[in-house]
């Protein structure tokens, strides 16, 4: 905490050669005799006691030297204890949100039973390796990298379920049958009976529908916007102007 705070938040507190001298002997074990002895003791009561001290409320008086120990000591990361609470919370927690996604996303009709499983299942497989890699990462950090990855995988999957069930409930029409998958559907089918010597035109042609399908798109969402959620908010705003 001690050198995390030199090159931090206190780092314009004091000159960069008395701040590496604190940090080398925090370093090299925080020894009593070296705080005297190596001008440390001098250091921090000549740019540290003015607001660490016994009259200052909730910061640490570095007057008493073994307050100072205490912050050079190593953080070792997540207790056993929190890393159990917070395991138990974030398994059945984030367990049921995915529960309530998932079972939403299993009614879609355009995605196939095999994307579907995958998609269901990938959650709870990332989530299960987010909790391990928080426990393996208290005694090897490498495994701090697997919380980055697991997290990412639980983000993906959730968006893709969710953006999924969103599309086909709000904007099916627009996205799935007049929309770019139909007509490139189209296009690939063009260039199997004409050749390549039309898949020039007929990408331009998808580009131009592609902008059409997205004004499309913009109207659809302006007229949920305004019919669905619109009211919606007038209706709150009435009821919170009547209490």
């Amino acid at each position: 905490m001690l050198e995390q705070q030199l090159n931090g938040a206190m780092k314009a507190n004091a000159p960069d050669d008395e701040r590496f001298k604190i940090i080398q002997w925090d370093r090299d074990g925080a020894d009593q005799d070296a705080y005297k002895d190596d001008g440390i003791e001098k250091i921090i009561q000549q740019r540290c006691v003015m607001c660490h001290n016994k009259d200052a409320s909730g910061l640490p008086n570095f007057n008493d030297f073994e307050q100072v120990k205490k912050y050079t000591a190593q953080d070792e990361g997540a207790t056993l204890s929190s890393l159990t609470r917070g395991s138990h919370i974030h398994m059945f927690g984030i367990g049921f949100i995915f529960m309530f996604v998932g079972i939403i996303f299993s009614f879609s009709e355009t995605t196939s039973v095999k994307f579907k499983c995958i998609a269901v299942g990938m959650p709870y497989a990332f989530l299960i390796a987010d909790i391990v890699s928080w426990w393996l990462t208290k005694f090897v950090p490498l495994f701090a990298w697997l919380v980055i990855f697991a997290g990412m995988g639980m983000g993906v999957s959730f968006i893709f379920m969710w953006v999924t069930s969103i599309l086909e409930m709000w904007l099916y029409k627009p996205v799935y049958i007049d929309g770019i998958p139909y007509h490139y559907e189209q296009w690939k089918k063009r260039i199997n009976e004409d050749g390549d010597a039309s898949a020039s035109n007929t990408l331009f042609k998808l580009i131009r529908l592609a902008g059409k399908n997205l004004n499309v798109l913009t109207r659809t969402i302006m007229e949920k916007f305004q019919t669905v959620v619109l009211p919606l908010i007038q209706q709150v705003f009435k009821k919170n102007l009547k209490k």
